[in-house]
């Protein structure tokens, strides 16, 4: 998703539940994002076993179809598979994993996912609805007010933020140039041929809003020249703020003769200040070059399959797109389960065995004499290991970690279109939802468990969130809500705004799973007693 809503929903929707060997708490909170991608699972007695458990968290991509197949049809994969009929756990779950991802290949499957598609296109014209109803509010309100409403949002700047520069100072503007260009990546957008770019830096507009003018983003101030409106277009278009130039820019934004100038690594405009109207004229021979306007990055650290291309790509109808290094970009498809997917981090307990299963960046961490232990393994396309079997599948690692400039995951169930060499099997695409498997045996050492997505891991290491629940469960007078921790963490980890590296700004769905060690013993002592009481009588016969 490349997109964030302008506030972030943040009803959490959440259960608590207790069992003879466990609690657990889960809850789920959409966030900055325009729609919910991730489910969950929590399953107690296993197979009609009391002893046996199962969580598992999917954090969607691309859609939230797989990620709620998954959640839903995850234990019916585990329980069919014949090596959980024979107690071989880590196999199963193995098998579990590679299975469900072929299932999502058959025609039945893609009906299911196809209309788990439609309830989730429900969900985000609710939000567009909600974004709609805000705007029209917005539109209602003195420019003053809406100003105001963002004045928590970054600065309107070129000059002063090294994407533009004076050119009167050519030494300061190098530098200014050279720290722009080393940016991970800026996003231009085409204008019309018929708009004028004003001069935006800040001393030009200090006279709205106790001498203080905000905007959404680096957003671009622009007229168009057949109406003389000024507007500002913030990070996702969603939002529009219009204004008279006067208003805006004030009575005297017209005294400088100054030229400033804009560039993205390939073209270079200079843009001159009008001395009589305050504007900038956009001075270059050939028109056809005048094609950019600096806005909003976000979306170059989202963490998500949408955005699949980087700076210096080029594109051909023959070719697709590819990069400077000539790597080919991963071409879309509107085929659920090809160009969607999910990760997946799965916890099955079984009396005081845990097994963990994982692929993707969801993670599982156990809580083990008050320090974090991982019980799983983040996949990023990076790793040797990775990077070795995506190389031997015939793909290539963009400069920003992305699979085919796609994916940054290298593990996920769904997303066949990168599981298509068919010289290779499963286990070796690119993309492959073989997942990785620990198995511990639990002891009065481990108190909890945490299975949360990346959009906690992101913003927390694993050791910050086991201590974070864990000062809550120690230090409550009474016995907290396992759920309530977790909607704790998800106010601690959400973004104040989405000006950032996308820290903070994804789903967040996270379990906290108990451990009852008391009960746990006790069984295990009693099936020990049990199985001496049926030993000592078939000595004593042979006797």
């Amino acid at each position: 998703m490349g997109t964030y809503l302008s506030s972030p929903k943040t009803e959490k929707i959440s259960q608590d539940m207790s069992y003879p060997h466990i609690d657990y708490g889960v809850s789920g909170m959409q966030g900055w994002r325009i729609s919910m991608e991730d489910a969950h699972c929590c399953i107690a007695n296993l197979g009609e076993d009391e002893e046996k458990y199962l969580f598992g968290v999917f954090d969607g991509h691309g859609g939230k179809e797989v990620a709620e197949y998954c959640a839903q049809n995850i234990s019916k994969f585990l329980l069919d598979t014949e090596a959980y009929t024979e107690g071989n756990i880590k196999a199963a779950l193995k098998e579990a994993f590679m299975t469900i991802d072929e299932a999502i290949t058959c025609d039945e499957v893609i009906a299911e996912l196809k209309k788990l598609g439609e309830d989730n296109e429900n969900d985000a014209d609710d939000n567009d609805e909600d974004e709609a109803e805000m705007l029209l509010k917005e539109a209602n309100m003195p420019l003053e007010e809406v100003l105001k409403k963002f004045t928590n949002e970054i600065k309107v700047k070129l000059i002063s933020n090294g994407l533009a520069h004076d050119s009167e100072n050519e030494d300061e503007s190098e530098k200014q140039v050279e720290t722009a260009n080393a940016s991970k990546k800026k996003m231009f957008k085409k204008l019309p041929d018929n708009l004028e770019i004003y001069d935006v830096s800040e001393e030009k507009l200090n006279n709205v809003v106790s001498n203080e003018v905000v905007v959404s983003d680096e957003a671009t101030i622009f007229k168009n020249n057949n109406n003389g409106k000024a507007s500002t277009t913030s990070k996702d278009d969603s939002l529009l703020v219009s204004a008279d130039k006067k208003n805006l820019l004030g009575e005297t934004a017209g005294s400088s003769s100054d030229m400033a100038s804009i560039e993205d690594g390939s073209s270079h405009i200079d843009i001159n200040h009008d001395e009589d109207n305050g504007s900038c004229q956009v001075d270059n021979d050939d028109k056809d070059d005048i094609d950019y306007v600096i806005q909003n990055d976000d979306d170059d650290n989202d963490d998500d399959s949408d955005e699949e291309s980087e700076d210096g790509s080029e594109y051909s109808e023959d070719d697709g797109f590819q990069d400077s290094e000539g790597v080919q970009f991963q071409q879309g498809s509107e085929q659920v389960g090809k160009d969607s997917g999910t990760t997946a981090v799965v916890a099955m307990l079984h009396g005081n065995k845990l097994y963990v299963a994982n692929a993707g960046d969801s993670r599982c961490v156990l809580c083990r004499n008050g320090k974090a232990i991982d019980m799983s393994i983040d996949h990023k396309p990076e790793d040797e290991l990775e990077r070795k079997r995506i190389k031997n599948a015939g793909s290539k690692i963009t400069s920003d970690g992305r699979v085919n400039g796609g994916l940054n995951l290298s593990r996920a169930i769904g997303d066949h279109n990168y599981k298509q060499n068919k010289s290779i099997p499963s286990e070796e695409q690119a993309i492959t939802a073989c997942p990785d498997i620990q198995e511990l045996l639990l002891s009065k050492e481990d108190s909890f468990m945490v299975l949360a997505c990346d959009g906690i891991w992101n913003v927390m290491s694993s050791e910050e969130v086991i201590q974070f629940v864990k000062k809550r469960i120690d230090e409550s007078d009474e016995k907290i809500k396992l759920s309530t921790i977790c909607e704790e963490l998800f106010d601690k980890c959400l973004s104040p705004n989405t000006e950032n590296d996308g820290s903070g700004c994804d789903n967040m769905t996270c379990i906290i799973v108990r451990f009852k060690h008391q009960i746990l013993e006790n069984k295990i002592s009693q099936k020990r007693a049990n199985a001496d009481e049926q030993y000592i009588p078939n000595k004593k016969q042979k006797k």
